[in-house]
């Protein structure tokens, strides 16, 4: 029994040795298999085999949480995205006629708020336009206050993956 515990953990420790990655294992013969050939970039490779790829991302890159476009300023410094506040401008139906709507308030808030990003998107089922990158509760509060004065009545502040400044 001694024996047969010891020739398990030495087998045990030679696969352990010899793993392979996946593909590898795919492109291996063996009996009764057919062949397999990979031809891929070394980006899939890592990624099939669990290794991360890595990949340079520009500000371009980064779209909004929902898959929206920005009508932002463009930002000339690298930002990098985290949770944050947004103030939410607009938010109407499904038609063309709210999507004309989230425009023109997106357009509107520019310009009260000069150099601030605005967002429109269509988050199912209605179209909202939101406004700013805010870090805190407070730097969206003054911005709110500023909207509201400037006719924005139902304007309120959301959680939101936000884009910010690296210090």
């Amino acid at each position: 029994m001694r024996i047969f515990s010891i020739l398990t953990l030495l087998l045990l420790c030679l696969h352990c040795e010899a793993q392979q990655t996946f593909t590898d294992y795919i492109q291996s013969r063996g009996s009764r298999r057919g062949r397999v050939t990979l031809t891929q970039d070394a980006a899939i490779a890592n990624l099939v085999n669990g290794a991360k790829a890595k990949r340079d991302v520009s500000v371009n890159d980064i779209i909004d949480e929902y898959g929206g476009e920005s009508t932002s300023v463009h930002h000339s410094t690298q930002r990098i995205k985290m949770n944050g506040y947004r103030i939410q401008v607009y938010s109407g139906g499904n038609s063309r006629t709210s999507k004309r709507e989230a425009e023109g308030a997106g357009y509107r808030a520019r310009g009260i708020l000069a150099g601030e990003s605005v967002y429109t998107n269509f988050m199912s089922p209605r179209w909202v336009c939101r406004v700013g990158d805010y870090r805190s509760y407070e730097e969206a509060y003054r911005a709110l206050t500023e909207l509201k004065g400037a006719g924005f009545r139902d304007a309120v502040i959301v959680k939101s993956k936000v884009q910010v400044p690296v210090d």
